[in-house]
């Protein structure tokens, strides 16, 4: 369907960066990618597409490519980012304090980078995934069990992230799904045979 609406609208940024969701959940990255950057060749600003394809560069190490996406979004968003892209290269390049960064975030808002100086660029979906990145599985978990409690949805977004196939498994995460009374086919084929 999303396919569709992006036949009919191919302009639509909407359409373009929820295709991208769409196939990034399928675990179909490069696909992913080439449909938001479809999206910022004719919407260079549009932050959602920045978002993604800044995240999805940091968790694969490429953060020359990241670098310059979360420097756009910052400067898009205009809520005082900079400091925060900057600190999230430096921890994926491993320089830094990656766990205090991880903390901080684990901590932070889901929403929080609605808020000016606030600390955080990414949205509150994309944590999970980033602290998994930075080898806090623990706070990851954490932090999911924490936003199922929020407002937004962004829990059900950032359960269907391949990124967190390395915690997929977890007791405490089947357990958000359960309690979403939710089934998650990557669980059914990772976690099978195991306790």
């Amino acid at each position: 369907a999303l396919e569709q609406a992006v036949a009919l609208d191919p302009r639509s940024r909407v359409s373009g960066h929820n295709h991208s969701w769409v196939l990034s959940a399928l675990g179909r990255d490069v696909e992913a990618r080439a449909a938001c950057q479809r999206v910022l060749d004719f919407a260079p600003d549009y932050d959602g597409c920045l978002e993604a394809l800044a995240v999805s560069a940091l968790l694969r190490g490429e953060l020359d490519v990241a670098a310059p996406l979360l420097d756009r979004l910052a400067t898009t968003m205009g809520l005082g980012g900079h400091a925060a892209a900057k600190e999230l290269v430096e921890a994926f390049a491993g320089r830094g304090d990656r766990d205090a960064l991880a903390r901080r975030l684990a901590a932070s808002d889901p929403m929080g980078h609605l808020v000016a100086n606030s600390g955080v660029l990414l949205e509150g979906f994309h944590t999970p995934a980033l602290l998994v990145g930075l080898g806090r599985n623990d706070l990851a978990i954490d932090f999911v069990e924490r936003i199922m409690d929020t407002e937004g949805d962004d829990a059900g977004w950032a359960l269907v992230a391949p990124e967190l196939d390395a915690i997929r498994c977890d007791p405490r995460i089947i357990a958000v799904f359960e309690g979403r009374n939710a089934r998650d086919p990557r669980a059914e084929t990772l976690c099978r045979g195991k306790p």
